[in-house]
């Protein structure tokens, strides 16, 4: 009678074959057939094209789909080493991919992209700098926008100490201290104009502001 272990593994083989990816890593799982040498040896291909997967819908820029192919390539064959060759260069589109989002000036988006990373992978030190520059870079915005110019300028001076490369940063650093100065020269003369009881001018300026 044939046994029945092989024909769960035909059946994984046969999901393969079809590209059903997820269905043969989970019969291979739950049919313990792992604990066969072909079982092992079909789980160590079911990874690797979960691997390739993973690196295709990177490129594409999904960054959420192939993450999660990382992650089923991991729990069918073990940090293989088509699973770390495909983690180092998915962990390297993502950082790219923020860092491009960061120089547009885009450091919400680039956060975005950077949590896609952060839920199932351990982080490398690239990732964590990447990280506190962009969250220095969005506290700065919103400084910014409530006309804390000074205060904005200092995040960006901790980002830009972090990362001296970034010329975004130097970039937004000198517009900052020009909305500051220019603050600064609208609050006199509306000081000057409440004093002078000038209230068309006095409106004015604090249109302006």
């Amino acid at each position: 009678m044939f046994q029945g272990w092989r024909i769960r593994l035909r059946e994984a083989e046969t999901a393969l074959d079809q590209g059903r990816l997820e269905e043969a890593g989970r019969m291979l799982a739950e049919g313990d057939l792992q604990k066969f040498l072909p079982g092992r040896l079909l789980s160590g291909k079911v990874a690797q094209r979960l691997a390739e997967r993973a690196r295709q819908r990177m490129l594409q820029g999904d960054f959420a789909a192939g993450w999660r192919d990382l992650q089923h390539s991991r729990q069918v064959g073990g940090e293989s080493q088509d699973f770390l060759v495909a983690r180092q260069e998915l962990t390297e589109l993502v950082l790219g991919e923020a860092e491009g989002h960061l120089r547009a000036g885009d450091a919400a988006r680039a956060l975005g992209v950077l949590a896609e990373l952060d839920r199932d992978e351990p982080q490398c030190e690239s990732w964590r700098l990447l990280r506190d520059v962009c969250r220095h870079v969005e506290s700065a915005r919103n400084l910014c926008r409530r006309g804390k110019f000074l205060e904005a300028d200092a995040q960006l001076q901790a980002a830009a100490a972090l990362r001296p490369d970034l010329p975004v940063l130097s970039a937004r650093r000198a517009e900052y201290r020009q909305l500051h100065d220019r603050s600064r020269d609208i609050y006199q003369r509306l000081h000057q104009a409440l004093a002078a009881a000038s209230w068309s001018e006095a409106l004015a300026a604090a249109d302006r502001l």
